[in-house]
């Protein structure tokens, strides 16, 4: 397929500029971007965001100009409502882990059709992982084909969360009911690190955004996985609020509609 071939070309790229930034100087900007419990989070900005973000566009709409564009360091279109595909695009997914010099951060690239994802791209350039997968042909990692755990008994289940939350504090409600908890960065790296089996479930108890999970959603999907809303929904992409509106959920489908179980209970 073509535009996955481009997409992992494109991923590439801007792996190699995002290299170029990783633990030497640059300039970091702050964005406002959400709320949680009334209070208003900033979100850090790098050139390397940025500059990945303009490397990306120039590969991937320049081959595909007639495809919408999504990205989270792009001021929105009305344009991608009216057409069949999208880019939807994280040009550097887990800002806050690359800030830091912890080697958890991705670019992440889904094209969606009808909102749907048919072609995914995660490439984490401090580590060299490539994960990718197009609709009904599997999903891989540097040329291995992946398949997501097959654990179905929560007790024994690794939980992968978000970093920040479990600086936080805020998996500790989780503990009781799994066996391990481990924290990583990037929402499409977890979702790889699921598709390789390197966890068994992961849990994000914040709404995330159509570009943290487009990519990571199909190579999931493709490896025999599954991604919810807390609501118990599929995620839809390419919609006029790119936010999820609650948490998400994702592993084998019996391990999520388990924890999916407790959640609805409070746990």
């Amino acid at each position: 397929m073509e535009e996955l071939q481009v997409a992992k070309q494109a991923a590439q790229e801007a792996g190699r500029l995002i290299r170029s930034y990783y633990q030497k100087g640059y300039q970091t900007f702050y964005k406002e971007s959400y709320q949680d419990g009334g209070e208003v989070k900033v979100n850090p900005l790098t050139e390397a965001d940025l500059k990945s973000n303009e490397t990306l566009q120039k590969i991937l709409r320049g081959a595909f100009p007639e495809y919408a564009w999504l990205s989270e360091e792009t001021k929105d279109s009305e344009e991608r409502f009216h057409k069949a595909r999208t880019w939807i695009v994280d040009p550097l997914d887990g800002t806050k882990e690359f800030i830091s010099g912890i080697p958890e951060f991705t670019i992440s690239i889904g094209l969606a059709e009808e909102g749907v994802p048919i072609v995914g791209v995660v490439y984490n350039p401090a580590t060299e992982e490539l994960f990718w997968a197009s609709k009904g042909n599997g999903a891989f990692c540097n040329g291995q084909r992946l398949q997501c755990s097959r654990q179905e008994r929560l007790q024994e289940a690794r939980l992968i969360a978000s970093r920040s939350e479990h600086e936080k504090r805020k998996t500790l409600r989780f503990k009781p009911l799994v066996s391990d908890i481990i924290p990583s960065g990037s929402s499409a790296y977890k979702l790889g690190m699921l598709a390789q089996a390197r966890g068994d479930l992961y849990v994000s108890q914040h709404p995330l955004s159509e570009w943290d999970l487009c990519a990571g959603h199909l190579i999931l999907q493709e490896a025999g996985g599954t991604l919810l809303d807390f609501q118990g929904a599929e995620i839809q992409y390419n919609r006029r609020q790119v936010g999820t509106g609650s948490g998400i959920l994702a592993g084998n489908e019996i391990l999520v509609k388990k924890m999916l179980q407790r959640l609805s209970e409070g746990l």
